[in-house]
C-alpha cells in the first residue's frame, strides 16, 4: 500500500523462511530452465504457492481467477477491435475495474447492494492485481501474441504481489522471454536486499513506536508529543515501504527481472506536485497515464475551450481522490485525497494566474525550507489517514495549541 506496512496481511513477511525459500527456488528456476514456457509456468506455480501461504478459501479463488479470465477476455476483444475500441470505452472498463476493487475489498460497502456482502472474499494484493489488469488492457493492442499464462504470471508475480512496484506489462513480458541473469549483478542485488531488510525490519519496525500511528490514545497526548509522532511517521513509512521495494527489486534482479524504481529521493521535493512525482512512482504514473491523460484528451477534443482548464483541474483533483480511495474507502482516505488534490489544484492555479517569478536560483536556505514545509504538510495530513475522524479535531487542536 502507499503508506501502510508492505508486508501486512496475515501471511509470511519478507524475512520469513517461506518467502526466502520461494525466492531461492525462483532464482534457481530462472537460471536453470531455458525453455520459456516451462520456466514461466514454474514461476507462476511459485507465485501461486506464495499467494496460498496467506490462506485462501474457495470463493476467493473462484473470484480471483474469474476476474483474471474476464480481464484477459476483455483484452482479446480490445486487441481484435483495435481503434474501434474507443478511449471512452477504455475509461468505462477502467471505471468498472475500480468499482470491482472497491466492492470486493470491502464487503460492507453499500450494504446489501454489494454482491460480496453475501460472500466476503479475501484476496491478498488485490489492489495491485487490479492495476496490473488495467495496465494489461491499455497495452494489449501492442502485444503480438497474448497468452493467458503470461498474463496470470504478470498479475500474480510474487515478489511484487503485496505492494508493487507495478511494472508495465510490455516491459515485464519482454523480460519473460529471456530473463537477463547477470552474474555481475548478484552482489549489488544481495546488497540491496540487505539494505531493504535493515530499513524495514531493523529501523522501521523497531522505531515504529515513535510514529503517531502507534499512539492509541493520540487525542490524550500532549502537543509536543503529537508533533513528534506526526513528523516521525512519514520517515518511518518511507523506511518501511522503500525497504520493502528494495527487497523485492533485489530479489527480482537475482531472477533476471528489472522492476521499476518506486522512489526517487522524495524528501528532496520542494513542492507537493514534485513529492507525488517522486513517491510511489509506479502508482502515480499509472494513474496519470491511464486515467488523468485519457480524460484530458477527451476534454481537449470535445469541451469548449473556455472551460477546459476548469475541467482539467477537476480531473486533477479527482485523480488524487482516487489514489486515496484506492487504499480503502474510508473517510480518512477520502479526506487525505481531497486535501492533497486541493493542494495540487492550488499549485496549478497559482502557476496559471500568477505565473513564475523570474529571478536567480533559490538559496540553499530557501530550498531546505521548502523541503521541510512539503515534508511537514504530508506528515501532518497523515493524521487524516491514520486516525479516526472522531479524533481529528482534538489532535489538530492540541497541535495548534487550541486545546489544553
Amino acid at each position: 500500500m502507499l503508506f501502510d506496512s508492505a508486508a501486512a496481511g496475515g501471511g509470511p513477511s519478507l524475512n520469513s523462511f517461506e518467502f526466502l525459500l520461494i525466492s531461492a527456488l525462483a532464482v534457481a528456476v530462472s537460471c536453470a530452465i531455458n525453455q520459456q514456457a516451462v520456466r514461466n509456468y514454474a514461476l507462476l506455480l511459485l507465485s501461486l504457492l506464495f499467494f496460498a501461504s496467506f490462506g485462501f478459501d474457495l470463493a476467493s479463488i473462484v473470484v480471483l481467477f474469474g476476474f483474471l479470465a474476464v480481464s484477459y477476455w476483455i483484452g482479446l476483444i480490445r486487441k481484435r477491435r483495435g481503434k474501434a475500441f474507443t478511449m471512452e470505452a477504455q475509461l468505462v472498463v477502467v471505471a468498472l475495474f475500480w468499482i470491482f476493487l472497491f466492492l470486493a475489498r470491502d464487503s460492507t460497502l453499500l450494504g446489501q447492494v454489494n454482491p460480496f456482502h453475501y460472500l466476503p472474499i479475501h484476496i491478498i494484493g488485490i489492489s495491485y492485481m487490479v492495476f496490473r489488469c488495467i495496465c494489461y488492457l491499455m497495452e494489449v493492442e501492442f502485444i503480438e501474441r497474448p497468452s493467458f499464462g503470461r498474463f496470470c504470471l504478470y498479475a500474480l508475480f510474487f515478489p511484487a504481489l503485496l505492494a508493487g512496484p507495478i511494472e508495465r506489462y510490455r516491459t515485464f513480458e519482454g523480460q519473460l522471454a529471456s530473463p537477463n541473469f547477470d552474474p555481475d549483478a548478484t552482489i549489488p542485488a544481495l546488497h540491496r536486499i540487505a539494505n531493504g531488510m535493515i530499513k524495514k525490519f531493523v529501523l522501521a519496525d523497531n522505531l515504529a513506536a515513535f510514529g503517531i500511528f502507534s499512539f492509541d490514545n493520540a487525542a490524550d497526548m500532549s502537543g509536543p508529543m503529537l508533533w513528534m509522532g506526526a513528523l516521525s511517521q512519514l520517515g518511518l513509512i518511507y523506511l518501511d515501504f522503500s525497504g520493502y521495494c528494495d527487497i523485492v527489486i533485489g530479489a527480482a534482479s537475482l531472477m533476471g527481472f528489472k522492476l521499476l524504481e518506486n522512489f526517487n529521493r522524495p524528501f528532496d521535493s520542494t513542492s507537493i506536485q514534485e513529492f507525488w512525482n517522486r513517491w510511489h512512482i509506479s502508482l502515480s504514473t499509472l494513474v496519470r497515464d491511464y486515467i488523468f491523460t485519457p480524460i484530458n484528451i477527451i476534454i481537449i477534443k470535445k469541451a469548449p475551450r473556455g472551460i477546459q482548464f476548469a475541467l482539467i483541474s477537476l480531473v486533477y483533483f479527482g485523480s488524487m481522490i482516487l489514489i486515496g480511495l484506492w487504499h480503502g474507502v474510508t473517510w480518512g482516505f477520502l479526506a487525505f485525497g481531497t486535501l492533497h488534490g486541493g493542494a495540487l489544484v492550488g499549485s496549478q492555479l497559482k502557476r496559471r494566474y500568477f505565473g513564475v517569478t523570474k529571478r536567480g536560483p533559490a538559496s540553499r536556505v530557501e530550498i531546505y525550507l521548502k523541503r521541510f514545509f512539503v515534508y511537514a504538510f504530508v506528515s501532518v495530513s497523515l493524521i487524516l489517514w491514520l486516525k479516526s475522524y472522531s479524533e481529528w479535531g482534538a489532535i489538530y487542536g492540541k497541535m495548534l495549541g487550541l486545546q489544553p
